[in-house]
């Protein structure tokens, strides 16, 4: 519990001014001289602190002729004063807490004139997909921040089957952290299959959970990167890519991803290898040989 110097500081008194006010209590009247005494303050100093506190509804200053200082009185008034200042500030800030609210639009409006903490791209078609997806593999591989990825496994008869693997190798090789969230379909288990049995770090290193697609339908891939977003589609005829800029967005996806994060289930090497050889891996490998 504070004492009742450090509290009086933080209702606002300096040092002086506390230290003045707690040596009036102890006396029914004060004058400047015996202040000056007891606190070791300087008298001319004191002349300035107990107007400060009679300003401050704390003393009562009386005079016995009104012309000569040294024959000012000087009486502490009823401590309790203390919490009614604090109330009256109290409705004061409440007032003005009503009065900036009400004035904030307009001030806003000049501050985020043509100015803006966010911002979005819209990269049409497959070479917009394309550059999201190797703009946020750079993103990736800078980034000291958690990669946080919701996918549906992007297919192979959009972009290529090496392109997909380099970029899975790149960022293995980086070292990169992932946390990734999957729906568990007949096309999840064949990639899982596929890039494990390319390197089995693809579920090692990252760390991939699945939810059953009846329940969580998953058509695009969306990357969280810091304040970023990498959005990729290529679900049928929709081939886009988007990139978004928001620290809020990023952080209200963020909460999102991880309460289904909480509920899905881990893929363990035990899962993928239940699952058999990958038989395109398989085919690959024969043909290699």
């Amino acid at each position: 519990m504070k004492n009742e110097l450090e509290t009086l500081l933080d209702f606002g008194l300096t040092e002086k001014e506390a230290v003045v006010y707690l040596a009036c209590l102890k006396e029914e009247t004060s004058t400047p001289f015996t202040l000056a005494k007891k606190t070791k303050i300087p008298r001319t100093s004191i002349y300035d602190i107990i107007s400060s506190l009679a300003l401050k509804g704390l003393l009562t200053l009386k005079t016995s002729d009104g012309f000569t200082k040294q024959q000012t009185l000087i009486r502490a008034n009823n401590p309790s004063v203390l919490r009614e200042v604090i109330r009256q500030k109290h409705q004061k800030l409440n007032e003005l807490e009503l009065d900036i609210v009400n004035i904030l639009p307009r001030l806003r409006e000049d501050y985020h004139r043509g100015s803006t903490d966010s911002n979005f791209e819209y990269l049409a078609g497959i070479e917009g997909a394309r550059e999201t997806l190797i703009r946020e593999e750079q993103a990736m591989t800078t980034t000291k921040t958690d990669v946080l990825i919701i996918t549906q496994l992007l297919p192979m008869d959009i972009f290529g089957m090496q392109p997909l693997n380099t970029d899975v190798d790149v960022t293995l090789q980086a070292g990169v952290q992932k946390l990734k969230i999957i729906p568990l379909n007949d096309w999840s288990k064949h990639v899982l299959g596929y890039q494990y049995g390319r390197n089995a770090s693809y579920v090692t290193q990252n760390q991939i959970r699945y939810v059953d697609e009846l329940k969580f339908k998953i058509e695009l891939r969306m990357t969280i990167i810091g304040e970023y977003i990498y959005k990729t589609c290529a679900e049928k005829d929709e081939v886009w890519g988007m990139i978004i800029k928001s620290k809020a967005y990023a952080n209200t996806l963020r909460g999102m991803f991880h309460e289904v994060w909480k509920t899905a289930t881990p893929v363990t090497e035990e899962f993928v290898q239940s699952l058999g050889e990958n038989d395109m891996l398989k085919q690959e490998r024969k043909t290699r040989t």
